[in-house]
């Protein structure tokens, strides 16, 4: 009985296949430690525009027109929203790895399933870009109309 919980666990994949995971999760690492840079330095930077703006308004009156409170929590929505993808790509790359080193299959399922998420709130958040994009020339049309 213990044997074959044990050979169900065990990774059915071939060596090739094990070994682009492996190349993949390493890659997967790398972008997902940048990504996690990224993330806490646009939170940085919103904090930053939260406590720097009012002293710039004088220097630069464009800057008193937009609240500085709006602009740093625009760069902390942003921050937030890029961390979650990061969070499943990182995921993905450590469970590999996992799988890899102690040769088990659930690993690879949770690294599956990490990969899956990673890639649906990719699309989701490129459907929701090209939305944007989208309505912002439907706006810039309008307004270009408007000026004739």
């Amino acid at each position: 009985m213990i044997e074959s919980v044990a050979e169900e666990t065990k990774t059915s994949l071939p060596a090739e296949a094990l070994n682009q995971l492996n190349i993949a999760s390493k890659w997967a690492k790398f972008l997902a430690i940048v990504g996690f840079v990224i993330s806490g330095l646009l939170f940085i930077a919103g904090l930053a525009f939260a406590f720097i703006t009012k002293p710039l308004e004088t220097q630069m009156p464009f800057l008193a027109e937009i609240p500085g409170f709006l602009i740093a929590l625009i760069y902390i929505i942003i921050a937030g929203i890029s961390f979650i993808p990061v969070l499943f790509l990182n995921s993905f790359a450590n469970n590999v790895t996992k799988a890899i080193k102690r040769n088990d299959q659930q690993f690879i399922i949770k690294a599956s399933r990490n990969l899956k998420s990673f890639f649906a709130v990719l699309g989701l958040l490129t459907i929701l870009l090209l939305l944007i994009y989208f309505f912002a020339m439907i706006v810039a049309g309008g307004a270009a109309v408007m000026a004739f």
